[in-house]
């Protein structure tokens, strides 16, 4: 049983991530309508695009060696219940009708600092909840369930177009909260969590050059920290562009978005659902990803440049 995938710890992680990734996708398409509607500017747009993304880059150095040395399960649920306190306060702003663009701004930077905090413990919390065996398969899973979250998309532009965006904000502090309380009952064994020692501000000099250290002395890790810090750039820019494209481009554009978008979700459950089945042999895994990566690459550059269909 030491072997088994779905596990309580496993469950309860894969539901909390499921629920707060269904609240994010539906909030993150509507506040870009919100944006596009309300300012009529790709300029303003691509503004709280780069806005965010800075705080998505910077927190995780800074946060990184605090992360490294406190319980992972506690800053997942901790964060998860600030999000959603965060998004009905925001909802409430809203339906005073003192909502504007900077207050979207500022909350959005706020979320996505904290949602970077969130990604960094939960990548690194998610593979102690996993036998090495399951790997392939827990992360097949993981990489399906966020690509299945952007069904979310048509019933966001939905709900965005009937009601606007007051009762997206309160769904989402909802599916955070429900995710928070479902994180709070995993159960593990952290030992590398410290409790009677004070944190220093040279313990954390300490900590963050080791870190910086290890990166140097692992070169393969440091080639794919590279490489990720470069896709996270080309993404970003790619994200600027897509929506105002599409908007702008055509009659009711964001259902053009939508469908678009429809056809990655299916092939990335196909290739999930593949490699949740297929056993890969660990000599095969490194020249596969960096097909993947190159066949990747050059999709995306030709993708804004061919028709829809």
């Amino acid at each position: 049983m030491t072997n088994k995938l779905w596990n309580k710890n496993f469950t309860l992680i894969t539901m909390g991530s499921v629920v707060s990734l269904i609240g994010s996708s539906f909030s993150n398409f509507a506040m870009g309508l919100l944006i596009l509607d309300t300012t009529k500017s790709t300029f303003m747009y691509s503004m709280y695009l780069v806005l965010t993304t800075l705080a998505t880059l910077i927190m995780p150095i800074v946060v990184g060696p605090f992360i490294d040395r406190y319980s992972r399960r506690k800053i997942i649920y901790t964060l998860d219940f600030f999000c959603s306190i965060l998004y009905l306060i925001e909802a409430l702003i809203f339906y005073l009708g003192t909502f504007s663009y900077t207050i979207l701004i500022i909350f959005s930077i706020i979320l996505s600092a904290i949602s970077s905090i969130y990604y960094v413990a939960y990548e690194s919390f998610y593979p102690m909840l996993i036998d090495e065996s399951n790997y392939s398969k827990a992360y097949s899973i993981d990489s399906t369930l966020k690509s299945l979250s952007m069904i979310m998309l048509p019933i966001s532009a939905f709900v965005y177009n009937l009601c606007g965006v007051g009762p997206i904000l309160i769904f989402d502090g909802v599916t955070f909260l429900i995710s928070a309380l479902l994180e709070t009952k995993i159960k593990i064994e952290e030992s590398y969590a410290i409790r009677d020692e004070k944190f220093s501000r040279s313990k954390y000099k300490e900590t963050f050059k080791e870190g910086i250290k290890f990166l140097k002395l692992e070169k393969g890790l440091l080639a794919i920290t590279i490489y990720f810090a470069i896709t996270m750039f080309s993404t970003s820019a790619e994200d600027v562009l897509l929506l105002p494209f599409f908007k702008k481009g055509y009659v009711n554009g964001e259902y053009i978005y939508m469908y678009v978008m429809f056809f990655m979700v299916v092939g990335r459950v196909l290739g999930g659902s593949i490699n949740y089945k297929m056993k890969i042999a660990k000599e095969k895994k490194y020249k596969i990803a960096v097909i993947v990566y190159i066949t990747i690459s050059a999709l995306e550059g030709m993708l804004l440049f061919v028709p829809v269909v």
